[in-house]
Formats: C-alpha cells, structure tokens, sequence
C-alpha cells in the first residue's frame, strides 16, 4: 500500500479514536494506529501480536511491552469515561460489553478487521 493509502487508512482510525474521545496527545493513540495498518498492510498474518507492538514501536523508539502498555491505558481511559459503547456504533453490533473488559490485541485486531473490510484497502 502506498502512502496515499496509509494516509488514509490514519485518518479514518483518527476518526474513530477522536469519535470515542481519544485525543492525539495520549500515548496510545499513535501506537494504536500504527498497530493498525501494520496488521492491514502486512500481505501475510504476523504469528502473534507481539511481533506487531515490536515493529510500531519503532516507529515511535518504544518497546513492545511499552507499546501494549500504551495501548492498554488507552482502553483503560476509555472505560473509565464510557466511551467504548462508541465502538458497537461502528462495527453496526456488540463488540464490546462493559463486564468484559477488552485487550489491547483484541481492539488492534477489531480495528484492522474493520478497516481491511471497508472500502478504503
């Protein structure tokens, strides 16, 4: 994919962060998009999500555990100000349950699922 599309596929992830209150200036929120195109742009599946974190972490010089960590106090922020209900409107049915907390592979892989379906890959 070409940058033209990355750049896209960016700004309809910042789109849905910005739509659930997830603002740029959190940690997560940059890690979380790069998590994204990586797992949408890769030609073959990655054989775990580590493999993920490391790469968009050098992106940003993190490691792979502070990627997960990032991404992870993104989810956390996010049930604290109930915002993920926001994610249910996008996917159009359940994805997430308050009494079932989320992971920060599971929100990578949701969003890459619903972007590599959409129209914009």
């Amino acid at each position: 994919m070409n940058s033209q599309g990355e750049k896209v596929l960016r700004n309809e992830m910042s789109k849905y962060l910005l739509g659930m209150g997830v603002y740029p200036n959190i940690n997560g929120f940059e890690n979380l998009i790069n998590s994204v195109i990586l797992i949408v742009r890769s030609e073959k599946p990655y054989e775990n999500i580590g493999q993920v974190f490391e790469i968009a972490g050098k992106k940003t010089n993190k490691s792979a555990s502070a990627v997960e960590r990032s991404i992870r106090t993104l989810i956390l922020r996010c049930e604290a100000a109930h915002t993920f209900n926001k994610l249910n409107e996008y996917f159009g049915y359940t994805v997430y349950r308050e009494n079932y907390p989320i992971s920060a592979s599971e929100l990578v892989y949701l969003f890459a699922t619903k972007l590599s379906l959409s129209d914009l890959t």
